[in-house]
């Protein structure tokens, strides 16, 4: 009797997969419509009322949808594999880490574009170095991605004329080059840091938007973790370097959270000193991390040289050989 309980209930959390979308979406529903309702002023009282209703059957239906999640992980895997290997490029994200690590990177190329171009107009326009900073800091973020983005579709013109040792050395060239560039990053992410302690400049957030921020941050940060340590398991270096960039930029992230949350509940506390530390932290992290990936590019350059075959005596001229 046990067991057909049991089994009973564990079938009530083994919906079809398809079920799982629409929960998700009364999950969001129920969440954007109770915010609203909380935020908005001079609305009748029974619109509270519905606001608590929705929020709580939006909890209870996420809950839920978590659960079935988890519950039909392996048939979501297996229906998402068949899917996926129909086409070229769902195939590719799907099973290849490095080609889903260079799509994504193309995303947040024109990501940083966006608020490297908001950011200068605005400090053009208001003289404000804070933004200028802001400005310079994303530019190099954009310019670090694109040069390893345009390094993976030059190596596939490449594959036909050259060798795979001296794809190689292109390949860390281009870390060595974003090792270099995360330490100029730093110059712009001091004068930033400077802009918050000096001026008390803050990442404004207010009212449940710092919530959504802090729990994004934490996932941003996790992720970025996850991901750096999967990819120096990755032989692919610009794959490496593609993860400590937005190591990077999910750190700033918490330099960014940290005032919005100290500006929303620190009161009439002085933390300037605390976001110069955390500031300081951050810069002396990446700076370590520009220069083990500028060190670590050049021995492995000169070990892959090392190992290039010369063409023999006769294909040189005596100029030639002598240079």
């Amino acid at each position: 009797m046990k067991e057909k309980n049991q089994s009973r209930f564990s079938r009530v959390f083994r919906p079809p997969v398809w079920v799982l979308f629409p929960l998700y979406f009364v999950a969001v529903a129920g969440v954007v419509v109770g915010s609203l309702l909380c935020l908005l002023q001079g609305l009748p009282e029974y619109c509270g009322e519905i606001a608590y209703a929705a929020l709580g059957i939006a909890f209870f239906v996420l809950l839920y949808a978590v659960i079935a999640t988890v519950k039909l992980k392996d048939d979501i895997k297996t229906k998402f594999k068949a899917w996926a290997a129909k086409y070229t490029f769902t195939n590719r994200m799907a099973t290849q880490y490095g080609y889903r690590t260079v799509i994504f990177a193309m995303g947040s190329i024109v990501v940083s574009f966006a608020f490297a171009a908001f950011n200068a107009v605005i400090g053009i326009t208001e003289r404000s170095v804070w933004n200028g900073a802001l400005a310079a800091y994303y530019f190099i973020l954009m310019t670090m991605r694109a040069v390893l983005v345009f390094w993976h579709g030059k190596k596939r013109r490449l594959k036909k004329r050259e060798t795979q040792t001296e794809l190689k050395i292109g390949e860390l060239k281009r870390y060595r080059t974003c090792g270099i560039l995360l330490l100029v990053l730093q110059f712009a992410f001091s004068a930033a840091i400077i802009q918050v302690v000096m001026s008390e400049r803050v990442f404004e957030r207010t009212g449940l938007v710092i919530y959504v921020t802090a729990v994004y941050t934490v996932y941003k940060v996790t992720m970025a973790i996850i991901n750096t340590v999967k990819a120096h398991k990755n032989d692919d270096m610009t794959v490496r370097a593609i993860r400590s960039i937005n190591l990077v930029d999910a750190l700033v992230s918490i330099l960014a959270l940290q005032t919005a949350m100290l500006f929303e509940f620190g009161g009439e506390v002085d933390y300037s000193f605390a976001n110069g530390m955390v500031g300081m932290g951050v810069c002396a992290v990446a700076a370590i991390l520009g220069v083990y990936m500028i060190v670590n590019a050049h021995l492995k350059i000169k070990k892959a040289r090392k190992g290039l075959e010369l063409p023999s005596y006769e294909t040189y001229t005596a100029d030639e050989y002598e240079e």
